[in-house]
């Protein structure tokens, strides 16, 4: 049965989460914020990650493309953010809000030049940070590739805690297999963050 009450219900939590959300947050010397259009023409410059990890190459040159891109992605329950610092930006990312308005999916993507240096566990803890005291929700869930080490040894310093393995299919169509991740509200505290 077509629930009409639910549905406005729903569109009011995810209106408000993001209008709490795409205010600026600075946080040590991160700022996140959230991506706007011409965001598109830095990343579509950054370095590139190799395979096993080229999925996370934003490969989109073309500005009508890079348009389209920004129309089909702004969605009432997603969050793009890009992270800076100093001025530059490293991260970009993206918050799901799913039905249960309690959690969240999330994921981000550092610049490849700048992996290994500890700032991918700095920019996770900050939108954690965002999310936790700009929102009502009360968990975020990832996944990851099991054989993504380094993603898998970021999201534990900041507190996640495994889910389990499940196989689905990755961005070039082959089963594969996935770590699920999930940190809740009240686990996660900043001075847990080992960099």
């Amino acid at each position: 049965m077509f629930n009409s009450k639910l549905i406005t219900i729903n569109y009011y939590k995810y209106a408000e989460m993001m209008d709490n959300l795409r205010l600026e947050f600075n946080y040590n010397d991160l700022v996140v914020r959230e991506l706007i259009r011409n965001d598109l023409d830095i990343i579509s410059k950054w370095p590139k990650y190799e395979y096993p990890f080229a999925w996370a190459n934003f490969n989109i040159v073309n500005d009508l493309l890079k348009d389209n891109w920004m129309t089909r992605n702004k969605r009432n329950s997603t969050y793009w953010f890009v992270i800076s610092k100093d001025g530059e930006l490293i991260a970009r990312g993206s918050l799901i809000l799913p039905e249960e308005n309690d959690e969240l999916i999330f994921g981000m993507v550092l610049k490849a030049d700048l992996t290994g240096r500890g700032l991918g566990t700095e920019c996770l803890s900050s939108v954690m940070q965002l999310v936790f005291s700009r929102t009502n929700i009360e968990n975020v869930w990832l996944e990851t590739k099991l054989d993504n080490e380094r993603a898998r040894k970021t999201w534990i310093k900041v507190g996640f805690k495994s889910t389990g393995i499940h196989y689905r299919r990755d961005v070039y169509g082959v089963y594969a297999r996935y770590m699920g991740y999930r940190l809740i509200k009240d686990e996660f505290t900043d001075n847990q963050v080992m960099v």
